[in-house]
Formats: structure tokens, C-alpha cells, sequence
């Protein structure tokens, strides 16, 4: 038998069991899968220090096993740095001549004499020195080598020298060779960039530009540049020249004046070097009575 009362409240509350929140459920599922995650985490990091544990406790093992098989020492690891060998200037029974020093073979030069033998001057190595000596040289000395490139118009203090001038004309081939492998001056060091026989080629070709006169346009325009290049260096010396003539007059001016000041102040000037009028001592001013 149903109340009626019990029978209006199922009606009133929409009866049947009651319903579960399926974002609480979501929110349940997220928490439990990040709490697995942490507990994962600190098992992988249990199981590492574990494992470096035992890695230290396995080197231990192998330190002390190497220790004991040494005898409890390491003298046995001194064969590494004592070891036999023939010390220069002794002697030894494994050559002939019982000498641990042995002559270089019949024939042989040192490296580095043959790097600086020149080779044969052939058009090859012309060509070979004509193609480097644009890619590292005109840049500076020009396209002809009269110093007329644009990096030297830029070089006030000290600019690139002619390679056809006077100067560089008395060098010797192994000479220009010692300043294109060890630099000069501003220029670098080119060993890195150019072999021996490249620089060789360089050399040569250099020697060639020194023996024929200017042809083509770059070359004109090289000449050309280096001649204007001439000019202002010229007009800029005479000027610097005036300017220090100048101020050297200028100075020797001033010690005269600083001189007589001096000498006027102290009253050891000599008779008509003072002209202030003031009366010298022991007489009258000039132009007064005795």
C-alpha cells in the first residue's frame, strides 16, 4: 500500500535512483592517471640510482681486483712512462755503426728546402700565378701592380706599394717569396692561403708585370688610379710639411718673446733691450736730466 503523500513526492522530485555527475568522473579519471604518472617517475629514478650504485660498486670490484693482481701497488703501471729506449748520443747495437743517431739518406733535403727550391718557369706557372695573384694580390697592389686599387685609395697612414717601382724591382725572388709566405708590414701572412708552387707562381708572375709595360684597360685604370693616388699623397706631404714648418715658427716665436719677458723681468737685459721707459739703476730715464 502507497501513501499517497509518498506517491506526490516521487511526482514532485522526478523519481527514479539519482544520477552520478560525469565531470566529477572526468576529474576523478585525470587525478588517478596523474598520480600513476608521479608514481612511474619516481620508480624510473629509483631504478636509476640503483643502477649507478651498482655501476660504482662493479668499478670498486674491478680497482680492487686490478690492486690485488698489481701486488697491493701500482709499480707495474710505471712501465707506461719508463720505458727502454736509446737516448740520443749513446750507443746502441741495432745499427752498424753502434750510433742511435743515424744520417738522413743519400739524396734526401729538408722540408722545408725543398718548399722554398723554385720551380721551373713554365706558362703553366704563369697562368697559375696570373689566376692567384688576382684573387690575393690586385685587390691591394692593383690589377697590373701599380698599386692603384680601390683598398689603397682607402689606405691613408700606409698605403699598398707599387710592385713596379724601384724598390720592389731590387728584391729578390726569394725575398718577395719570404714577405708573400710571412707577410710584411700590414700584408698578412698568405702560407695558409697559397701552396709553396702557388706562391712560386706569384713570385713569377710578378717578375713578368715588372718586365712588360701596362696593356689592357685594368691595367690603364690601375696606372691611372696609382698616379692620382701619387698626386694627393704629394700635395698632403707638402702640406703637413707647411703645417709643421708653421707651428715650429710658431714656437721659436714664442720662447724669443718668453726669453725677453724673462730677462725684462728680472732686470738683466742689456742697454735698448728694454723699451718700457722705466729708468735703469743708477741713472736717469732716458731723455731726463742728470
Amino acid at each position: 500500500m502507497v501513501v499517497p503523500w509518498a506517491l506526490g513526492a516521487i511526482v514532485v522530485f522526478g523519481g527514479g535512483p539519482p544520477r552520478r555527475d560525469p565531470s566529477r568522473r572526468a576529474l576523478r579519471t585525470s587525478r588517478l592517471a596523474l598520480r600513476t604518472s608521479r608514481l612511474a617517475s619516481r620508480v624510473s629514478r629509483l631504478a636509476l640510482h640503483a643502477r649507478r650504485r651498482l655501476t660504482i660498486v662493479w668499478l670498486a670490484c674491478v680497482l680492487g681486483a686490478a690492486v690485488t693482481a698489481c701486488g697491493g701497488s701500482f709499480g707495474d703501471l710505471e712501465r707506461m712512462r719508463r720505458q727502454p729506449r736509446a737516448d740520443a748520443y749513446e750507443a746502441t747495437t741495432a745499427f752498424a755503426d753502434g750510433k742511435v743517431l743515424q744520417a738522413p739518406p743519400a739524396g734526401t733535403v729538408p722540408r722545408a728546402a725543398a718548399d722554398t727550391e723554385p720551380p721551373t718557369l713554365t706558362p703553366a706557372l704563369l697562368a697559375e700565378g696570373r689566376e692567384r695573384f688576382a684573387i690575393y694580390c690586385a685587390a691591394c697592389h692593383g690589377a697590373a701592380g701599380f698599386g692603384g686599387s680601390v683598398v689603397a685609395t682607402n689606405m691613408v697612414a700606409r698605403r699598398p706599394p707599387s710592385l713596379r717601382s724601384a724598390a720592389v724591382r731590387a728584391l729578390a725572388p726569394r725575398q718577395l717569396y719570404a714577405v708573400v709566405t710571412h707577410g710584411f708590414g700590414v700584408m698578412p701572412s698568405y702560407a695558409a692561403e697559397l701552396t709553396p708552387r702557388q706562391r712560386w707562381a706569384v713570385v713569377a708572375y710578378v717578375g713578368e708585370l715588372q718586365r712588360t709595360p701596362a696593356a689592357g684597360a685594368a691595367a690603364v685604370e690601375d696606372s691611372l688610379r696609382a698616379l692620382d693616388i701619387a698626386r694627393v699623397d704629394s700635395l698632403r706631404a707638402a702640406r703637413d710639411s707647411a703645417r709643421a714648418r708653421a707651428a715650429r715658427d710658431t714656437l721659436a716665436g714664442r720662447d724669443t718673446l718668453a726669453a725677453r719677458d724673462s730677462l725684462a723681468t728680472t732686470g738683466d737685459a742689456p742697454d735698448g733691450a728694454r723699451d718700457d721707459g722705466a729708468p735703469r739703476a743708477g741713472g736717469a730715464s732716458r731723455g731726463g736730466t742728470r
